[in-house]
C-alpha cells in the first residue's frame, strides 16, 4: 500500500513539475520572495532572515505581528506587496490543487476503464464457452442421427 502510495505521488509531482506553468508560478513566488526580503532587508534594515519571515508570512496571510514595517515607505510597500503576492500565491496553490484533482480524476477514469474492459472480456470469454458448448452439443447430436 505504502508503495502504491510512493508510486503514485511520485508520478502526480513529475507532471506537476514537467509543467511549464508551474515553472513560471513557481518563478513569480520565488521572485516575489526575493523582492519582499531584499526590500525589508534594505528599507526596514532587518535581516535577510526577518526580511524573509516576514515575507512569507504576510503573502501567506498567517500574519503573526511579531513584527511589521516601521517605515512610511516600507508600510505602503506592504500594502501593494500583499494585493500582488497573495493573487500569485493563490495562483501557484489554485495551480497545484487544479493538478491534484485532474490527476485524481484521470486516475478514476483509468479504473473505471479497466474495469469495463475486464467487463467485456468475462462477458466474451462466457459468450466463447457458450458456442463451444453449443458446437459440442450438435457433434453430439450429429453423430447420434448419424447411427
Amino acid at each position: 500500500m505504502k508503495e502504491g502510495f510512493r508510486s503514485k505521488f511520485n508520478e502526480f509531482m513529475a507532471r506537476i513539475f514537467l509543467n511549464s506553468r508551474f515553472d513560471i508560478l513557481l518563478l513569480l513566488v520565488l521572485l516575489t520572495l526575493s523582492i519582499g526580503t531584499i526590500f525589508y532587508s534594505n528599507v526596514e534594515g532587518w535581516s535577510i532572515l526577518d526580511s524573509l519571515y516576514f515575507s512569507v508570512i504576510t503573502l501567506t496571510t498567517v500574519g503573526y505581528g511579531d513584527i511589521s514595517p516601521v517605515t512610511s515607505f516600507g508600510r505602503l510597500f506592504t500594502i501593494f506587496y500583499i494585493i500582488v503576492g497573495v493573487g500569485i500565491i493563490l495562483g501557484f496553490i489554485n495551480f497545484i490543487t487544479d493538478q491534484a484533482l485532474k490527476y485524481k480524476i484521470r486516475e478514476k477514469t483509468q479504473k473505471k476503464l479497466q474495469e469495463e474492459a475486464v467487463k467485456v472480456v468475462k462477458k466474451r470469454n462466457v459468450a466463447k464457452k457458450k458456442i463451444a458448448k453449443r458446437r459440442k452439443e450438435e457433434k453430439i447430436l450429429k453423430k447420434k442421427k448419424g447411427k
